[in-house]
């Protein structure tokens, strides 16, 4: 597949997470069919959650912390939080100080939306984090845990951008905005460099 224009300007990037985190969000946004194939995968791996009516970047909550994306619901409540991952390491708020500020409900999640080569080593992490923390863990499945009552989903990239593909292919905006964000995610998954944090290496 030719480059798309997201992933050459992106080549130059540093943050790149970044930008395909802003790209994702705008087409979930736009598009309500492309929710509702995004609302199916979380589902499919956690149960039944509240509908998602909208998604907000990095807004900082009451509390000081910040995370990669606000799910509302909606009539614009919270329903969780995303944190979107390629191959940087987990920061130190992952995922316990997000746990901490969602409410032990049937209507909250927390997402990770990473590489599928990586979900099975990002849920070994999680789990081992949280056992750090103190808290109560349950792995459900594969792409599914339970911790301290916050059920925690594991999306990959692959299977979102190819079930985006399919929900907007009445839209052309929307898939070729889809285009443009699998161009991108195909070329970052390509390098497959993990990046360690400081704790990580210490």
């Amino acid at each position: 597949m030719p480059e798309s224009v997201l992933a050459h300007v992106a080549a130059s990037i540093p943050q790149k997470e970044n930008l395909a985190t802003s790209a994702l969000v705008y087409i979930l946004n736009r598009s309500q069919a492309a929710r509702h194939a995004f609302h199916a995968l979380v589902e499919q791996a956690v149960g039944t959650v509240a509908e998602i009516g909208s998604l907000r970047v990095e807004e900082t909550l009451a509390d000081g912390k910040r995370p990669d994306v606000l799910l509302l619901g909606t009539e614009g409540h919270r329903i969780g939080f995303m944190e979107v991952k390629f191959w940087a390491g987990l920061t130190e708020a992952q995922p316990v100080n997000y746990l901490e500020a969602l409410n032990e409900s049937d209507r909250e999640v927390i997402v990770f939306l990473a590489p599928s080569r990586r979900l099975a080593s990002l849920r070994n992490e999680l789990v081992e984090r949280c056992a750090l923390a103190s808290m109560s863990t349950d792995v459900r499945s594969d792409v599914a845990l339970v911790c301290e009552g916050i059920r925690v989903a594991l999306v990959s990239w692959s299977e979102l951008i190819e079930q985006l593909g399919q929900s907007t292919t009445d839209d052309r905006q929307a898939l070729a905005d889809v285009e443009q964000l699998r161009g991108l995610v195909e070329a970052v998954e390509a390098e497959g460099r993990f990046s360690l944090t400081r704790e990580e290496v210490d």
